[in-house]
């Protein structure tokens, strides 16, 4: 038996370097991707302190206020008669518009009860901490839907890194969940105890009888479709669909979905059940159906594979009119407006009288940052 050749030892030597210069690279790859995900769990950390603290900053300086108030009304009630006709000689009596008034009014007794419930609960504080971190096709609030049921295509992934593995055993036998999370891309600088809804035209209802996110305690509730459980990933993973939670949504907790949450007869308010929101006819440009297709080919989105499943969640989610409701009064059918879903900027033309939409082209989102703000 001949000796192996000079050639087949460096070849063979060749081939050792190589697949331990990959196991290096796939091993650094790993580390730093482990890296960078503790990184933005302490990140989100951070936020969820801030935001705690800042919410207590805010009730402490409304009881300083209240209090000022209460010693100021004090004192004014024991200055003698004479004395308060002298301080206010010479002075004009100032009088605020109504709506003003109105408002101030509003704000006071809003700022009234928070610091009452705070006074009187100053103990009933709770800290949790997050349990799960969303990744989700909605990248922004524009665009996301009010309820998720009503995009079905709609996709995201629930990945569980402040859970054992062993707390979600059991979970994939449900086909749907309750996911209790915190409305963490807030924009609101106070609270207001009445709103106006969109449906409403303008008017008034108080913020517990709709389901804004801009509440004293700013957490959300939503029923999602369980596609699988993936305990076998680095972090345990819950695929689910039809969801109206935006990228990096904190969750605070899961539970199954069960059949005596259906509640038969329930009843709603004449403005909600009475004004059902009906869709846009969406029609798609030659242009992206073309650029759909390739870049399904490329593999270049997140949660789709497919064309017809990218399609149709372009086709949902544009026909509820991604457009902030402050763009909504514009008649214009030829401006184009833009929002993110998965990886692509979508950019569209609406016209509000035809109730059409029309998708002009999609990109990948990172090179039209000029499109992100509409």
């Amino acid at each position: 038996m001949s000796a192996p050749s000079s050639t087949s030892t460096m070849h063979w030597r060749s081939f050792a370097v190589g697949a331990v210069v990959s196991a290096l690279v796939a091993g650094g790859l790993m580390f730093a991707q482990q890296q960078r995900e503790q990184r933005r769990l302490e990140r989100h950390k951070q936020k969820q302190q801030q935001r705690v603290a800042k919410h207590r900053s805010n009730v402490a300086t409304m009881q300083q206020q209240q209090q000022q108030k209460k010693q100021q009304k004090q004192q004014k009630q024991q200055k003698p008669h004479h004395q308060e006709q002298q301080d206010h000689a010479g002075e004009a009596p100032q009088e605020l518009p109504q709506e003003q008034e109105q408002e101030q009014e509003e704000d006071q007794s809003q700022s009234d009860a928070l610091a009452a419930s705070s006074a009187k609960g100053k103990n009933d504080s709770f800290n949790f901490v997050t349990i799960g971190t969303v990744s989700s096709v909605f990248k922004r609030k524009y665009g996301a839907p009010r309820q998720g049921s009503v995009i079905p295509s709609a996709r995201g992934v629930l990945r569980m890194h402040g859970v054992p593995r062993e707390a979600l055993e059991g979970l994939e036998g449900y086909s749907h969940v309750w996911v209790s999370f915190v409305f963490h891309a807030n924009s609101n600088k106070r609270f207001h105890a009445r709103i106006e809804p969109p449906r409403l035209g303008g008017r008034k209802v108080g913020v517990y009888g709709t389901r804004t996110p801009h509440r004293i305690n700013p957490l959300g509730l939503s029923v999602v479709k369980l596609d699988r459980v993936d305990l076998s990933a680095e972090v345990p993973e819950l695929h689910v669909s039809g969801l109206d939670l935006i990228e990096g949504t904190p969750v605070l907790d899961v539970k199954p979905y069960h059949p005596a949450d259906c509640v038969e007869g329930f009843t709603a308010p004449d403005w909600h059940a009475n004004t059902p929101q009906v869709p846009f006819d969406v029609t798609f440009s030659e242009t992206t159906e073309r650029q759909l297709a390739e870049l399904v080919a490329a593999g270049a989105l997140e949660f789709y594979d497919s064309l017809p499943a990218i399609r149709e969640a372009i086709r949902e989610s544009a026909a509820l009119d991604p457009r902030p409701v402050y763009l909504r009064k514009r008649q214009n059918a030829e401006e184009v407006y833009g929002y993110d879903l998965d990886r692509l900027n979508v950019r569209h033309t609406i016209d509000a009288e035809k109730r059409t939409v029309h998708i002009v082209d999609v990109h990948l989102w990172e090179k039209t940052r000029e499109y992100k703000d509409i």
